[in-house]
């Protein structure tokens, strides 16, 4: 069986934090890869600042030298909201019976996640990874499905995506923020000032 994670998100932008929560993401629970899904259109919040294809070219360049990270662009390519059922039930057509997924999710997003579309079948058919964020309490659902919810402390990552954009705005620097490559892209292409 074939452990994928699967790092859902806006990633506007990606940034040094979510790189570090999948590595050790990944180390922890012995994952054979992770896969990055940048979100397309949002459903539950405000649009991105960053268009899709931006966003999905950060991700991708922020990836190229890492074996067992690699990014879907499938919600970005979609034209109409991306769901989470929708995107899980994609993958486990194209990856087959012999994946086996873990979802990886913020406390802050799983606070909603009853709002999800067909949530008690997502919670069924992969299983959550919640990662704790300052200022957010991780509430288990009481239902059958808690049991494949887990949390994941992660310590020491005070990076939001949020604060980098406000620091752009400011003419601020990100460099030690973001990866370099991801950096040189956003000043090329002036995103988020």
């Amino acid at each position: 069986m074939t452990k994928i994670g699967l790092f859902g998100g806006t990633f506007d932008p990606i940034h040094n934090g979510h790189l570090k929560i999948a590595g050790i993401v990944r180390q922890k629970l012995g994952l054979d890869k992770i896969i990055f899904i940048p979100a397309g259109i949002l459903p539950h919040k405000a649009q991105s600042q960053a268009t899709a294809k931006d966003r999905l070219a950060m991700v991708k360049l922020s990836l190229r030298h890492k074996k067992k990270f690699t990014v879907s662009a499938y919600e970005t390519n979609k034209r109409s909201p991306s769901y989470s059922i929708e995107t899980v039930w994609h993958l486990k057509r194209k990856l087959g019976r012999r994946a086996e997924f873990f979802f990886i999710i913020g406390a802050d997003a799983f606070g909603e996640i009853r709002t999800w579309r067909r949530w008690r079948e997502l919670l069924r058919i992969c299983r959550f990874i919640v990662i704790n964020r300052p200022g957010y309490q991780i509430v288990l659902p009481q239902e059958p499905v808690a049991a494949q919810v887990a949390v994941l402390r992660i310590t020491g990552i005070p990076i939001a995506a949020t604060a980098i954009r406000q620091k752009i705005a400011k003419n601020k620097s990100i460099s030690k923020l973001v990866p370099k490559v991801v950096y040189a892209y956003i000043k090329k292409h002036k995103l988020y000032e």
